[in-house]
Protein backbone atom coordinates (compact mmCIF):
# COMPACT_ATOMS: atom_id res chain seq x y z
CA UNK A 1 0.00 0.00 0.00
CA UNK A 2 2.79 2.39 0.92
CA UNK A 3 4.59 1.58 -2.32
CA UNK A 4 1.41 2.24 -4.32
CA UNK A 5 0.97 5.64 -2.66
CA UNK A 6 4.57 6.59 -3.38
CA UNK A 7 4.18 5.62 -7.04
CA UNK A 8 0.99 7.70 -7.33
CA UNK A 9 2.66 10.69 -5.68
CA UNK A 10 5.63 10.42 -8.03
CA UNK A 11 3.34 10.14 -11.05
CA UNK A 12 1.37 13.20 -9.94
CA UNK A 13 4.58 15.20 -9.47
CA UNK A 14 5.71 14.33 -13.00
CA UNK A 15 2.39 15.50 -14.44
CA UNK A 16 2.52 18.78 -12.51
CA UNK A 17 6.13 19.42 -13.52
CA UNK A 18 5.31 18.72 -17.17
CA UNK A 19 2.36 21.11 -17.22
CA UNK A 20 4.14 23.97 -15.45
CA UNK A 21 7.10 23.75 -17.77
CA UNK A 22 5.04 24.01 -20.97
CA UNK A 23 4.51 27.75 -21.31
CA UNK A 24 5.13 28.13 -25.06
CA UNK A 25 1.72 29.71 -25.65
CA UNK A 26 1.16 31.10 -22.17
CA UNK A 27 -0.04 34.68 -22.79
CA UNK A 28 1.36 35.74 -19.42
CA UNK A 29 4.89 34.94 -20.58
CA UNK A 30 4.77 34.92 -24.39
CA UNK A 31 3.42 37.78 -26.50
CA UNK A 32 3.75 38.74 -30.13
CA UNK A 33 4.63 42.36 -29.23
CA UNK A 34 6.30 43.34 -25.92
CA UNK A 35 4.78 46.60 -24.71
CA UNK A 36 6.59 48.73 -22.15
CA UNK A 37 7.41 52.42 -22.26
CA UNK A 38 10.90 52.82 -23.68
CA UNK A 39 10.90 49.75 -25.93
CA UNK A 40 12.62 50.72 -29.20
CA UNK A 41 12.93 48.88 -32.52
CA UNK A 42 15.62 50.47 -34.70
CA UNK A 43 15.99 49.38 -38.30
CA UNK A 44 16.74 50.33 -41.86
CA UNK A 45 13.96 51.46 -44.21
CA UNK A 46 14.51 51.02 -47.93
CA UNK A 47 12.41 52.68 -50.62
CA UNK A 48 12.39 50.60 -53.81
CA UNK A 49 11.40 50.93 -57.45
CA UNK A 50 9.37 48.33 -59.33
CA UNK A 51 12.53 46.37 -60.06
CA UNK A 52 13.34 46.21 -56.32
CA UNK A 53 16.27 48.58 -56.86
CA UNK A 54 16.93 50.90 -53.92
CA UNK A 55 16.01 54.55 -54.40
CA UNK A 56 17.32 55.49 -50.98
CA UNK A 57 17.59 54.16 -47.44
CA UNK A 58 16.78 55.79 -44.13
CA UNK A 59 16.72 54.93 -40.46
CA UNK A 60 13.31 53.81 -39.23
CA UNK A 61 12.46 53.56 -35.53
CA UNK A 62 9.35 52.31 -33.73
CA UNK A 63 9.13 53.41 -30.11
CA UNK A 64 6.71 52.87 -27.22
CA UNK A 65 6.43 56.48 -26.08
CA UNK A 66 3.63 56.42 -23.53
CA UNK A 67 0.43 54.87 -22.31
CA UNK A 68 -3.25 55.80 -22.23
CA UNK A 69 -6.23 54.55 -20.30
CA UNK A 70 -9.47 53.67 -22.08
CA UNK A 71 -12.43 51.79 -20.62
CA UNK A 72 -10.35 51.01 -17.52
CA UNK A 73 -7.66 49.36 -19.64
CA UNK A 74 -4.04 50.41 -20.19
CA UNK A 75 -2.98 50.96 -23.80
CA UNK A 76 0.52 51.66 -25.11
CA UNK A 77 1.27 54.35 -27.69
CA UNK A 78 3.82 53.73 -30.45
CA UNK A 79 5.53 56.42 -32.52
CA UNK A 80 7.42 55.98 -35.77
CA UNK A 81 10.57 58.03 -36.40
CA UNK A 82 12.10 58.20 -39.88
CA UNK A 83 15.33 60.19 -40.05
CA UNK A 84 14.29 62.26 -36.99
CA UNK A 85 10.84 62.96 -38.46
CA UNK A 86 8.37 61.68 -35.84
CA UNK A 87 4.87 60.44 -36.60
CA UNK A 88 3.20 60.25 -33.21
CA UNK A 89 0.69 57.63 -32.10
CA UNK A 90 0.68 55.54 -35.27
CA UNK A 91 -0.35 52.56 -33.15
CA UNK A 92 -2.15 52.21 -29.83
CA UNK A 93 -1.66 48.60 -28.71
CA UNK A 94 -2.60 46.27 -25.89
CA UNK A 95 -1.81 42.58 -25.34
CA UNK A 96 -4.64 40.27 -24.30
CA UNK A 97 -4.98 36.49 -24.11
CA UNK A 98 -6.25 36.30 -27.71
CA UNK A 99 -3.42 38.41 -29.11
CA UNK A 100 -2.47 42.01 -29.87
CA UNK A 101 -5.28 44.56 -30.07
CA UNK A 102 -5.30 48.08 -31.52
CA UNK A 103 -7.39 51.10 -30.55
CA UNK A 104 -8.62 53.59 -33.17
CA UNK A 105 -10.44 56.89 -32.86
CA UNK A 106 -13.82 57.16 -34.59
CA UNK A 107 -16.03 60.01 -35.80
CA UNK A 108 -18.44 59.39 -32.93
CA UNK A 109 -15.82 60.47 -30.36
CA UNK A 110 -15.51 56.90 -29.14
CA UNK A 111 -12.81 54.34 -29.86
CA UNK A 112 -12.85 51.13 -31.86
CA UNK A 113 -11.01 48.17 -30.38
CA UNK A 114 -9.96 45.62 -32.97
CA UNK A 115 -7.67 42.61 -33.27
CA UNK A 116 -4.33 43.58 -34.83
CA UNK A 117 -2.32 40.34 -34.57
CA UNK A 118 -3.96 37.11 -33.41
CA UNK A 119 -1.65 35.12 -31.11
CA UNK A 120 -1.45 32.19 -30.53
CA UNK A 121 -2.75 31.39 -34.02
CA UNK A 122 -2.69 28.80 -36.80
CA UNK A 123 -1.53 29.45 -40.34
CA UNK A 124 -4.44 30.35 -42.61
CA UNK A 125 -6.41 32.17 -39.92
CA UNK A 126 -8.12 35.31 -41.24
CA UNK A 127 -9.80 38.25 -39.52
CA UNK A 128 -10.85 41.87 -40.04
CA UNK A 129 -8.85 44.73 -38.59
CA UNK A 130 -8.04 48.40 -39.05
CA UNK A 131 -9.67 51.69 -38.13
CA UNK A 132 -13.05 50.66 -39.57
CA UNK A 133 -12.53 46.89 -39.79
CA UNK A 134 -11.90 47.26 -43.53
CA UNK A 135 -8.51 45.54 -43.53
CA UNK A 136 -8.37 41.80 -44.18
CA UNK A 137 -5.56 40.12 -42.25
CA UNK A 138 -4.34 36.66 -43.19
CA UNK A 139 -1.82 34.71 -41.13
CA UNK A 140 0.22 33.24 -43.97
CA UNK A 141 2.74 31.38 -41.78
CA UNK A 142 3.71 30.83 -38.15
CA UNK A 143 7.17 29.33 -38.62
CA UNK A 144 8.93 31.45 -41.23
CA UNK A 145 12.66 31.84 -40.57
CA UNK A 146 13.71 35.45 -41.20
CA UNK A 147 17.29 36.74 -41.21
CA UNK A 148 17.79 40.44 -40.47
CA UNK A 149 20.82 42.42 -39.22
CA UNK A 150 19.72 41.77 -35.60
CA UNK A 151 19.73 38.00 -36.08
CA UNK A 152 17.64 35.06 -37.24
CA UNK A 153 14.09 34.63 -35.96
CA UNK A 154 11.10 32.33 -36.38
CA UNK A 155 8.22 34.64 -37.24
CA UNK A 156 4.47 34.76 -37.55
CA UNK A 157 3.59 36.44 -40.86
CA UNK A 158 0.55 38.73 -41.01
CA UNK A 159 -0.57 39.99 -44.43
CA UNK A 160 -2.80 43.07 -44.19
CA UNK A 161 -4.82 43.92 -47.32
CA UNK A 162 -6.74 47.17 -47.69
CA UNK A 163 -7.76 49.92 -50.11
CA UNK A 164 -6.13 53.35 -50.11
CA UNK A 165 -6.99 56.40 -52.19
CA UNK A 166 -4.39 55.25 -54.73
CA UNK A 167 -5.60 51.64 -54.94
CA UNK A 168 -5.07 48.27 -53.24
CA UNK A 169 -2.29 47.99 -50.66
CA UNK A 170 -0.60 45.22 -48.72
CA UNK A 171 1.52 45.45 -45.59
CA UNK A 172 3.26 42.25 -44.49
CA UNK A 173 4.48 42.12 -40.90
CA UNK A 174 6.97 39.51 -39.71
CA UNK A 175 6.61 39.37 -35.93
CA UNK A 176 8.76 37.41 -33.48
CA UNK A 177 7.46 36.32 -30.10
CA UNK A 178 8.58 38.54 -27.22
CA UNK A 179 10.37 40.86 -29.67
CA UNK A 180 7.69 42.09 -32.07
CA UNK A 181 8.75 43.86 -35.27
CA UNK A 182 11.35 41.84 -37.20
CA UNK A 183 10.63 42.79 -40.80
CA UNK A 184 7.94 44.76 -42.65
CA UNK A 185 7.18 44.83 -46.38
CA UNK A 186 4.95 47.53 -47.88
CA UNK A 187 3.26 46.96 -51.26
CA UNK A 188 1.46 49.45 -53.48
CA UNK A 189 0.06 49.32 -57.03
CA UNK A 190 1.81 50.60 -60.14
CA UNK A 191 0.26 52.27 -63.17
CA UNK A 192 -0.98 48.86 -64.34
CA UNK A 193 -2.67 48.18 -60.99
CA UNK A 194 -0.12 45.48 -60.14
CA UNK A 195 1.24 45.23 -56.61
CA UNK A 196 4.95 45.70 -56.05
CA UNK A 197 7.06 46.15 -52.92
CA UNK A 198 7.89 49.85 -52.63
CA UNK A 199 9.33 49.83 -49.08
CA UNK A 200 10.98 47.34 -46.75
CA UNK A 201 12.06 47.68 -43.12
CA UNK A 202 14.40 45.32 -41.23
CA UNK A 203 15.31 45.25 -37.55
CA UNK A 204 18.89 46.21 -36.69
CA UNK A 205 18.59 46.38 -32.90
CA UNK A 206 15.88 45.94 -30.29
CA UNK A 207 16.22 47.80 -27.00
CA UNK A 208 13.72 46.95 -24.33
CA UNK A 209 11.95 44.29 -22.38
CA UNK A 210 11.36 40.85 -23.88
CA UNK A 211 8.44 40.21 -21.56
CA UNK A 212 4.87 41.57 -21.74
Amino acid sequence: MLRTCLVLLLFSAVIIAGCSGDNGTNPAKTVIMPLKIGNIWTGKLWTLDEGTNTYYERQGIYRVSGENSYDNQTWFVLDRIIDNDTAKSIFTFRNETAGLYALYETDSMTALKTMWAKYPVAAGYQFLSGSDNSETVTVTAIDTVVSVPYGEFICNVYKREYLSTSGPRQDIYYLGTNIGFIKIEFFQTNIDDLLYMNQMWELEIYQGSKTP
